[in-house]
């Protein structure tokens, strides 16, 4: 890989965005745009991964806020289920 690819790279990874900017809300929110319902799973029985999994997934969504509705437990599997938003 030459220098302009390294640097190229570089840049990109360094500018996207993480799952940490997206804000877990305490209330349904009435002033963001909802963009879906979706839901985060870890197998590994980890409330805080599936939480971690599901702003993952608002992040890909063009979301930056969720709201997290509900944790369903299965033995050692974990969902986070719940709304995500575009906030000014």
């Amino acid at each position: 890989m030459n220098k302009l690819s390294m640097l190229a790279l570089l840049i990109l990874l360094t500018s996207c965005a993480s799952y940490k900017d997206v804000k877990v809300l305490d209330l349904k929110s009435k002033t963001c745009e909802i963009i879906n319902k979706t839901k985060g799973l870890n197998d590994f029985g980890s409330e805080q991964a599936a939480v971690k999994a599901l702003r993952q997934k608002a992040l890909e969504m063009g979301g930056n806020a969720v709201y997290v509705d509900d944790i369903i437990v299965n033995g050692k599997n974990y969902e986070a289920h719940g709304y995500v938003y575009k906030c000014d």
